[in-house]
């Protein structure tokens, strides 16, 4: 589910054994199986392949720690016109209380884009 730009989760990063301890990234998009970060000044390239522990952060809602798999990066286009780099991550033995929480924000994001495609149509 792609994260809405406007009220973005965020993932800080909690291992004060690497480089980018304490960075906070925005999430681009999100799933109950992984995420995929905006790492727009390239950080996490040499941490491919290695496990990183953070704090995810929903607008509005809890806030939850994971250990993430960062597995690529590339670029991303965004609102069909710029690039931005991107970080793949998978998640890693979440319990139940993460995955749902997780969930919970995945569907706020979905009745969002209901309720906002809903008003299109009958505007």
């Amino acid at each position: 589910m792609r994260v809405p730009r406007q009220h973005p989760a965020t993932f800080t990063i909690l291992d004060p054994t690497i480089p980018v301890f304490n960075v906070c990234l925005p999430l681009y998009d999100l799933g109950t199986g992984g995420l995929r970060l905006v790492d727009r000044d390239d950080r996490l390239g040499d941490l491919l392949g290695h496990t990183v522990h953070g704090r995810l952060d929903f607008p509005g809602g809890p806030s939850v720690q994971v250990d993430c798999l960062l597995l690529r990066a590339r670029e991303a286009l965004r609102d069909g016109r710029h690039t931005v780099n991107t970080a793949a991550a998978q998640l890693q033995d979440l319990a139940p209380p993460q995955l749902v929480a997780i969930q919970q924000y995945i569907d706020r994001i979905e009745r969002q884009l209901l309720q906002r495609t809903q008003a299109l149509s009958r505007g």
